[in-house]
């Protein structure tokens, strides 16, 4: 009966130049407290008078790699390639030594003796999940084996590699690779979306690529929207309007997502247009969430339209869409970034508006942003005005309001 003592997960992210990409839920090895010589053979031995003097010539070597010669003989094992290969399963997967597995492997490859495609699998993700160098030539070398398999672990580490190198043609290769291995699989999603997260890590030429690979041309809303997404992120205004034009083309309707991405970008660059596109929305039959709304709340608080804003929160209030601690923040922080960040009257303006209205709730949160930009300007007649209105309110200040509050 195999009972196993541990299990080794991956960690949920894995940096690769302090940027975190790729979740992996899969265990990488599971270490077996049995002894490894009860293992059953999984394959066939492979024995021809050409493979003798191969192996008599990979014995005289094999003291190179210690302590193999020893387990040999531990387990009652002759060298022959069938216990060679479980030898590097062994160092693989039990006691977790990549370097000796590489040297065993090595060793087979210059004396010419076969090793399976699942032994080269194990020698990759061992190399790989030990950090070695020798890892980089593994992968390029395993995905050009006839035959060869990558499970999603290996994929990972095939990705991992792509962005490093920043290679979008291997990218592309490995993405038809594995579509052809997954396609009909109910991970190819997951697959799929690994693939956009490493595209993105590259470029945005890397996801026109991608995207182009997995949907062709016509695009779909769906794929028109993660290219949106992608420039929207990256600050590309004219690849947005690239893409808009397409839409437009092929008589693609914006849905809600399309709305959002493409009001959150223009709240930060352009406040007019986002308005503008805002109206589109409403004029087009879409219903705006809440995402769209704090976009619009926040061009409008940008260029100091205090009555707009109140006007828009009276109107959320009325059809049951509360605002968020977002929404509060789109409105108050855009004062204290956008205008008189010394004097803080603008800010005080739209809180004192808010406060009059009853729109702003009694939350210590909302009051340190406001205390944030007066606690800056030195103005102690504003400050203690603030604080009076906060201790009025009920509200119980924290850390963040006495460190605003003795700036």
């Amino acid at each position: 009966m195999l009972r196993y003592n541990r299990i080794l997960w991956r960690s949920p992210f894995t940096t690769i130049h302090n940027t975190n990409i790729f979740f992996s839920p899969l265990p990488l090895y599971v270490q077996a407290t049995r002894p490894y010589s009860t293992t059953p053979p999984l394959r066939n031995d492979v024995k021809s008078p050409q493979l003798e003097p191969k192996l008599a010539s990979l014995t005289k070597s094999l003291h190179t790699v210690a302590g193999s010669e020893q387990l040999l003989k531990k387990w009652n094992k002759s060298v022959t390639v069938a216990n060679l290969q479980d030898l590097i399963y062994y160092y693989c997967r039990v006691s977790h030594e990549a370097a000796k597995a590489y040297k065993l492997y090595q060793l087979m490859k210059t004396n010419e003796v076969p090793v399976d495609l699942r032994t080269h699998g194990h020698v990759v993700k061992a190399l790989g999940h030990a950090n070695r160098p020798e890892a980089d030539w593994m992968l390029n070398y395993v995905f050009k084996l006839p035959g060869f398999i990558a499970d999603p672990t290996t994929l990972q580490m095939r990705l991992r590699q792509i962005v490093k190198n920043k290679d979008k043609d291997s990218l592309i290769t490995s993405f038809h690779y594995f579509q052809r291995l997954y396609k009909n699989n109910e991970d190819f999603k997951k697959i799929t979306k690994w693939f956009y997260n490493a595209a993105m890590e590259i470029d945005h030429d890397a996801v026109v690529k991608l995207q182009t690979a997995i949907e062709g041309s016509p695009r779909t809303i769906e794929s028109f929207n993660r290219l949106l997404q992608d420039a929207s992120l990256k600050g590309h205004p004219d690849q947005l309007i690239q893409y808009m034009e397409q839409m437009r083309v092929q008589g693609i309707e914006y849905n809600t997502n399309t709305y959002n991405i493409l009001l959150g970008f223009y709240a930060k660059n352009n406040p007019k247009e986002c308005i503008a596109l805002f109206t589109k929305m409403e004029e087009s039959g879409q219903q705006p969430d809440i995402v769209a709304i704090n976009a619009v709340l926040k061009s409008y608080a940008s260029m100091g339209q205090i009555s707009a804003c109140i006007e828009i929160l009276k109107w959320m209030q009325q059809n049951n869409t509360p605002p968020t601690d977002v929404t509060y923040y789109s409105l108050l922080d855009e004062q204290t970034r956008h205008d008189k960040l010394l004097t803080g009257s603008d800010a005080m303006d739209m809180f004192t508006a808010l406060a009059k209205e009853g729109l702003l709730p009694p939350a210590a949160s909302i009051y340190n942003l406001i205390f944030r930009v007066v606690g800056n300007s030195h103005d102690k007649a504003k400050v203690m005005a603030l604080w009076g209105h906060m201790i009025k309110s009920n509200v119980t200040p924290d850390g963040v309001t006495y460190k605003y509050m003795f700036n």
